[in-house]
């Protein structure tokens, strides 16, 4: 038995409290710039009861930075993320990308922020790796390593209930519009191998990021929709390359494709555009072969 509440301070940097009889936890942080909100949301959400666990499912900054202020109004909470995902929070350049995407996301709100302390305090209390358990009492969840979106993607499984707390590397469903997000922004490979991988467990229930829970008939074909949206998205880009598109050309494919209104609910457009100068030359590298192929610098900007 669990319950699944969402408390994101902010659209674009969703956070979901997942309680059992025994135990809670925050499925992903937000944003820190909003982190002050998700921790209102939390402690209304909770009441009397203490958060025992963060469960980050990748290190980008509208998932993990709010984790920062969460673990400071509850110093018990244990950070839960992979052992990639600790490593990353080490590098000073990621820290820095992640404080420059926070203050980029809030000026597109029309907030001024900036907090140069924040990167230094990303933590990890626990690292998890694949077939380690998280245990909620009466819920417990496996780790699933799912690269393909970032290196230190992880989900969390639980087979008696059948939910899967997923990550964007399995992408994300837009029921309204009948497609599948991808967001396989360090190898489209991977990616393929991390849904399969997934797939051949029972799932009737995903919380996903961004979006929330998900279940019953709107995701029972979710599987073979991803799969499809995938290799649609490798076909569109890959296929505009080979009949000359170049820079700004091959982002524009993506737009076309992905970028609305529903979009820019679940990615500010400065995120959109520099994920898809991730994904866009790594499609290009990966599928066609074609070494060293890199976006001009100004079309990542």
């Amino acid at each position: 038995m669990y319950t699944v509440t969402p408390v994101g301070g902010a659209p674009g940097g969703e956070a979901f409290l997942i309680t059992t009889p025994e135990k809670t936890a925050l499925v992903d942080s937000g944003f820190a710039f909003s982190a002050p909100q998700t921790a209102a949301n939390i402690e209304r959400a909770l009441g009397r009861r203490p958060l025992d666990m963060i469960l980050l499912t990748h290190t980008h900054y509208d998932h993990a930075s709010g984790s920062v202020c969460v673990k400071e109004r509850w110093p018990g909470a244990e950070i839960v993320a992979g052992t990639y995902a600790a490593r990353v929070f080490k590098r000073p350049g990621a820290r820095e990308t992640i404080r420059k995407m926070n203050r980029a996301a809030a000026a597109e709100r029309g907030i001024s922020w900036d907090d140069p302390a924040m990167p230094e305090k990303l933590r990890v209390d626990r690292e998890v790796r694949e077939g380690d358990v998280i245990d909620m009492g009466s819920v417990k969840f496996t780790v699933f390593e799912t690269p393909g979106h970032t290196k230190c993607s992880i989900c969390f499984y639980s087979e008696e209930e059948r939910l899967l707390l997923s990550n964007e590397t399995l992408g994300i469903l837009v029921p309204e519009k009948d497609i599948v997000y991808p967001s396989f922004l360090v190898s489209y490979v991977d990616s393929i191998a991390s849904l399969r991988k997934v797939m051949t467990h029972p799932v009737e229930h995903i919380l996903f990021p961004h979006v929330g829970l998900l279940e019953g008939q709107v995701i029972r074909g979710f599987f073979p929709q991803a799969l499809f949206w995938f290799e649609k998205t490798k076909d569109a880009v890959c296929g505009a390359y080979l009949t000359g598109a170049r820079g700004d050309d091959l982002i524009a494919v993506m737009e076309r494709m992905f970028y609305d209104e529903n979009a820019l609910l679940l990615y500010p457009r400065a995120a959109f555009l520099l994920n898809a100068s991730y994904m866009v030359p790594m499609l290009i590298r990966e599928c066609l072969g074609i070494e060293g192929f890199d976006l001009p610098h100004e079309v990542r900007e």
